[in-house]
């Protein structure tokens, strides 16, 4: 009797352990995404930096303005494409290729634009979040959403996020 209940103690503590695992590991991903968020807008004000000192002894008023508003054109790009996902993409996989290569296995029939939305929604992203990354309406994104739980074959009762947390 008490080895039993000692062989479920340890199945419980396996369990518990295994859970950790697994948050520990998304959080570490979610850090990475975060990290290269910010290298990449370091990378940005360096580069702004660069031009701005070019300008700090013209006196064309010209030159100037035309700087200025390539400046701004990047800040506007850089401001939408936030998050890009090439480089999202690509850090993500580098982190959790397991996951993108397990879900490929599954579901072959699924599409590059589905994948980035199950990125996103793994990491428990909301639609409004996803809406800009995906450069599409929140509508969109509903039916993107609606789509992909048809690819997966899951049941209405079926959480779309809890079920690509746990693949």
């Amino acid at each position: 009797m008490q080895e039993k209940e000692i062989n479920n103690s340890l199945d419980s503590i396996k369990s518990e352990l295994n859970n950790s695992q697994l948050e520990c590991k998304r959080l570490n991903e979610q850090l990475t995404l975060i990290v290269t968020q910010q290298l990449q807008k370091g990378k940005l004000i360096e580069e702004l930096k660069s031009e701005l000192k070019k300008l700090e002894n013209t006196n064309d008023i010209n030159k100037i303005k035309k700087v200025i508003g390539r400046l701004l054109r990047k800040i506007d790009f850089e401001e939408t494409m936030e998050g890009n996902i090439d480089s999202f993409s690509f850090h993500f996989d580098k982190a959790n290729q397991e996951f993108l290569h397990r879900i490929t296995l599954q579901y072959p029939d699924l599409t590059y634009k589905d994948h980035k939305l199950c990125v996103y929604l793994r990491l428990n992203m909301s639609s409004k979040d996803i809406a800009p990354l995906l450069n599409i309406s929140v509508r969109g994104v509903e039916i993107s959403r609606y789509r992909l739980r048809k690819k997966l074959n899951l049941h209405k009762q079926q959480n779309l996020v809890e079920f690509l947390g746990r693949f």
